[in-house]
Order: structure tokens, then C-alpha cells, then sequence
């Protein structure tokens, strides 16, 4: 599997949706509180929000370094990353 890549596997264990689109090692994967949606962190310095089929919704710019980590909130309207580039930022999920 390439690393710019996510995998989504339901729990049945059949696979559900294949993220691309980064150009960079995927670091981190995160899932809204209601399944509706996943988003990404990446090497190449960007967060993606994706829909739940694997169809890319929007890419977020602005942080200067790999992006380490994301997390939803649990009402799922926003997201925040945090970066190699000492920055955390507030996304709205909308992108």
C-alpha cells in the first residue's frame, strides 16, 4: 500500500474507501463522531476532509510542516490539526 494513501475498512472487515490524494506519508486518520466522514493528516503538509465513499470534500493549506495529527469534535463541526510546524489550527468541517 503506498503511505499517501488511507484505507477504511468496515467491521466486518470488508474495505470501505481508499483515501488519495496526498502526496505525502499520511500520518494521522480521524473518523466524525457519526461516521459520516473521515479527515487526514499528512507529511505533505496538508489535512483533507474526505466523504465517507472516499470522494475528497476539501484540502486544508496552511501549515508550514507535516501535519502530525487530527481530531473531530464530538458535535463534528470542526476539526483540529496540529503540526511539526508547532502551530494547532481550527478547522470548520465544511473545509
Amino acid at each position: 500500500m503506498p503511505h499517501d494513501q488511507a484505507l477504511i475498512w468496515a467491521a466486518d472487515g470488508a474495505l470501505r474507501a481508499t483515501l488519495t490524494g496526498h502526496t505525502n506519508r499520511v500520518h494521522a486518520v480521524t473518523i466524525a463522531p457519526d461516521g459520516t466522514w473521515p479527515a487526514t493528516a499528512s507529511a505533505d503538509k496538508t489535512a483533507r476532509i474526505w466523504a465517507a465513499e472516499g470522494a475528497l470534500r476539501a484540502t486544508l493549506t496552511g501549515h508550514t510542516a507535516t501535519v502530525d495529527a487530527a481530531a473531530i469534535a464530538a458535535d463534528g463541526t470542526w476539526l483540529a490539526t496540529a503540526g511539526r510546524d508547532n502551530t494547532a489550527r481550527i478547522w470548520a468541517a465544511s473545509g
